[in-house]
């Protein structure tokens, strides 16, 4: 992870797993490769390299990453001392749209692709000037385009609704039935709300869900395929390799190596 101080109140990180924001901070985060997951008390959404997310300082977010996650994140200071700073650089209207809600989705265009791939430059060749200038320029296209929070309580509850029965499959057709709205509304709100579709945003859901319990269970593959859905464990695997980037068996297999590791080093500290 490295840090970059941009402006006396915006600081900017770079690296391969979430970072927590400060209590007096928002967050923005952008992906540059792999997928995030962030949870706000009940709600689930997901960073790509399709998505910008950010949130309050009031947020808790728990976040949890890909093997190939790349990310850039900006904590901004929300306190009175930096009036100037956001009205110099048009940051505003940006702190006010996050500091009204709990998230807020963002669709990341070819336009804020260039700025990443322009930050990350600049990151990588310590040119802080470059990466100021742009993420003044992307700070610009946020406030732009703001994400539209009209008509998202039926979307947050078909949400919570799937996530609540994630081992079950449901149809668009039938979520519309439920909770009595227009297949066409349910699609584009919930796109609008979340980032991306309803069958992307629940195959995420159970592909972190499976990567806890791969983590934090003896389960058997298949035991944990059947628990999110999937009877067909070849299904699963080729599922899971797309969101997570790598299979499950590896995945586990990673992940108690990292565990021994930092297992050893602990209870060599101890010796010492």
């Amino acid at each position: 992870m490295t840090e970059y101080q941009l402006f006396p109140d915006i600081r900017l990180v770079c690296g391969n797993r979430p970072v927590p924001a400060g209590r007096d901070e928002l967050m923005i985060c952008c992906c540059v490769s792999g997928i995030c997951e962030y949870r706000t008390g009940e709600h689930y959404c997901y960073l790509t390299d399709e998505t910008i997310l950010a949130f309050s300082r009031g947020a808790e977010a728990a976040a949890f990453c890909s093997k190939d996650f790349r990310g850039l994140f900006m904590m901004i200071a929300s306190g009175p001392d930096n009036a100037d700073i956001t009205d110099l650089f048009g940051i505003t209207k940006v702190m006010r749209d996050i500091i009204q809600n709990e998230r807020l989705v963002y669709q990341a265009d070819g336009s804020i692709h260039n700025l990443l791939t322009a930050i990350l430059a600049g990151a990588d060749k310590g040119m802080t000037s470059l990466m100021r200038l742009k993420a003044i320029e992307l700070f610009m296209l946020l406030g732009e385009n703001a994400p539209d929070r009209k008509n998202n309580k039926k979307t947050k509850r078909t949400a919570d609704f799937l996530c609540s029965n994630i081992s079950e499959h449901y149809t668009i057709s039938q979520l519309s039935e439920i909770f009595k709205v227009n297949v066409t509304a349910l699609k584009s709100n919930f796109k609008r709300t979340y980032g991306c579709g309803i069958y992307s945003y629940i195959k995420r859901r159970k592909m972190f869900r499976a990567a806890e319990l791969l983590m934090q269970t003896d389960m058997k593959i298949i035991d944990i395929a059947e628990e999110v859905g999937y009877s067909n464990a070849s299904k699963f695997a080729n599922a899971f390799s797309s969101v997570m980037g790598v299979t499950p068996k590896h995945f586990r297999m990673e992940h108690n190596k990292s565990a021994a590791s930092e297992k050893r080093a602990e209870q060599a500290l101890l010796r010492y």
